[in-house]
């Protein structure tokens, strides 16, 4: 089987326990990053969306609640920040 989705990179959630009732998120690079200084990847999760660096993803991601996420976004579109 092909990956549906090759681009992405694919996670096992720290939510996941030893019963393997795992949370997997997957990955995605910001349109916006550069190739220089400013990348950053997204991983949508159910109720959440996670960011981290992508040129160090061994740091934790810093994770914001869905409603967060969408007046921060809704700000940046009105150019409010």
């Amino acid at each position: 089987m092909t990956d549906p989705a090759p681009h992405l990179t694919w996670f096992k959630s720290s939510y996941s326990n030893a019963a393997n009732n795992c949370i997997e998120a997957a990955w995605f690079k910001s349109s916006y990053s550069s190739g220089a200084a400013q990348c950053v990847e997204a991983a949508p999760l159910p109720d959440a969306i996670a960011i981290r660096d992508s040129k160090d993803t061994a740091l934790t991601s810093l994770r914001y609640p869905a409603p967060q996420w969408a007046d921060f976004c809704a700000a940046l579109a009105a150019d409010a920040l």
